[in-house]
């Protein structure tokens, strides 16, 4: 494990197979488990345009058989695949800022007088949010 053990999951860069999904905390290494049934799909693209779906998965039932019941608790998997992105797809990301956690301090960006700068970045996300919404943009 090395600097890139903090990265995140690079989705984009995923071969296709079905994953399991594991924290480490120190030096040990654990399942993730949710605390109820999950089935969600998302997609990620690359700079050169490849594509995949990921479809995390966290279902006690998933592998059950009529005879067995293969898990005790909703362990997380990933289920990767390629696939084509519509042209006209885009995902936005409105990220206000602000109001990240520093060492157990809550941290609001800058301020001065009236002016905070993560209710404001916050307030135009919202904004960009509604116009969107209205032009039939945004699901």
């Amino acid at each position: 494990m090395g600097s890139e053990l903090d990265a995140k999951i690079p989705m984009n860069a995923l071969d296709p197979g079905f994953y399991i999904v594991e924290v480490s905390v120190g030096f040990e290494r654990s399942r993730l488990i949710a605390d109820e049934k999950m089935d969600e799909v998302f997609h990620a693209t690359s700079r050169s345009g490849e594509a995949r779906e990921v479809r995390l998965i966290a279902n006690k039932n998933l592998f059950n058989t009529d005879e067995e019941t293969i898990m005790d608790q909703h362990y997380a998997f990933l289920d990767v695949k390629n696939t084509q992105i519509d042209a006209n797809t885009y995902d936005v990301v409105l990220d206000p800022s602000g109001l990240y956690d520093d060492m157990g301090m809550i941290l609001h960006g800058s301020e001065f007088k009236d002016f905070v700068e993560s209710k404001e970045m916050y307030r135009m996300a919202e904004a960009i949010e509604a116009q969107l919404t209205s032009a039939k943009v945004t699901k």
